[in-house]
């Protein structure tokens, strides 16, 4: 009952959003305060979808199982979203910095890959996968699709040569991309181990995980150049990508309650245990 409550907020919240994103763009006040609490509001998503998994992680056991402690850590992803996004809405509203990058907030951005790596571990460890080197070798596409995608950031981002004159940005520019793609190679890694890992239906979260995740990279990819080309404005193209990843990523947690209350709690706790 709770899910479906939750479901129906997650999906009213990205629907509100996106009517007045296209409402901010063609009335004209994409340039005022309202582009800026635009921004706080789909951060709200992340803190919502956040404390709703935390919840959900308790049916799974919580820290006591693998699956628990990846519901956490997934959770604790959202939540840092919501703060990086208020951290930089207050550099917006009380200090008038527009684009204050980098900032104290990409600290919080960044902590959401390493969040989201952990909990991609800790369900392919649940399903009881040894990952090998002879492994990756027959899944190329754990390593071809994330070494892609590493290739493409890096010619957007360093193709004008690197600038050593701002060592912070620097840091960040070259960290993300990386991050991304270590955490894209795993996600996939998983989704091929929990192929039968209880009845394949972590196999459906999994994939719904990666959809999300995967819109989150184009979103920060899509930051990272348009601040690089200074294009970059508050509640443009990119700020709407943000809405649907928090939103995406609330409601792949969601099926992790869906799943445990079709399977049980014994046969739950007995496949996910530490």
């Amino acid at each position: 009952m709770i899910e479906k409550k939750s479901f129906w907020f997650f999906i009213f919240s990205l629907s509100f959003l996106s009517l007045w994103w296209i409402y901010l763009h063609f009335s004209g006040l994409i340039s005022t305060d309202q582009a800026y609490w635009f921004n706080i509001s789909y951060g709200i998503i992340g803190l919502i979808g956040g404390i709703n998994g935390l919840f959900i992680s308790k049916k799974w056991g919580g820290l006591n199982s693998l699956v628990g402690k990846a519901i956490v850590f997934l959770s604790f992803g959202l939540i840092m979203e919501w703060v990086a996004v208020t951290i930089w809405s207050i550099y917006n509203i009380w200090y008038k910095v527009e684009i204050p990058y980098p900032s104290l907030a990409d600290i919080f951005y960044f902590m959401i890959i390493p969040l989201y790596s952990i909990a991609m571990i800790y369900l392919a460890k649940a399903s009881g996968a040894i990952v090998s080197l002879k492994e990756l070798k027959n899944k190329l596409n754990a390593v071809l699709v994330p070494c892609f995608m590493l290739l493409f950031a890096y010619y957007l981002f360093l193709r004008q040569g690197i600038d050593f004159s701002r060592p912070i940005k620097l840091i960040f520019d070259l960290g993300y991309p990386l991050g991304y793609a270590i955490t894209l190679s795993i996600g996939i890694v998983t989704f091929f181990a929990t192929k039968n890992y209880l009845g394949g239906q972590m196999k459906k979260i999994v994939i719904f995980l990666l959809i999300a995740y995967f819109i989150q990279f184009i979103a920060d990819y899509g930051f990272l150049y348009t601040a690089k080309e200074g294009t970059y404005y508050n509640a443009n193209w990119v700020d709407l990508l943000y809405t649907v990843a928090l939103a995406s990523m609330s409601l792949a947690i969601l099926q992790f309650g869906e799943v445990v209350d079709k399977i049980g709690a014994g046969k739950k706790l007995k496949c996910t245990q530490n």
